[in-house]
């Protein structure tokens, strides 16, 4: 069983992405709701400009962080200076501002993930 860390800031469709392995069968849990596991076989980086970032800040419901200016300050700092971390550990870097569909076959495919029967 392969283990993948889909990382990213807030807002770049993290919990959607599980939420999508999870419907097409794969075992995929959400960091913010389970134990962190610090072994991996494949850490995929989900990324958007800053300008997309903050308009699903905005718009979403699901999560309150970043509406609060400190917040968003905090979401501002953490683009500039954790991302591009992130960026250096990952194995592989996947568009964010892509239709979901494909963020999700992107991931599977820099895995090499099997359908699912």
């Amino acid at each position: 069983m392969r283990r993948v860390l889909i990382t990213g800031m807030s807002g770049t469709g993290k919990s959607g992405v599980i939420a999508e392995l999870a419907a097409l069968g794969y075992k995929a849990v959400d960091e913010n709701q389970a134990k962190f596991h610090s072994q991996f076989d494949h850490i995929i980086l989900l990324s958007a400009p800053m300008e997309v970032l903050t308009q699903r800040l905005a718009a979403r419901t699901n999560n309150p962080f970043g509406k609060s200016a400190l917040e968003f300050r905090r979401f501002q700092a953490d683009v500039q200076e954790v991302e591009p971390l992130l960026r250096g550990i990952a194995d592989r870097e996947i568009d964010a501002t892509l239709p979901l569909s494909q963020v999700v076959r992107a991931i599977l495919d820099a895995v090499g993930a099997q359908p699912l029967a």
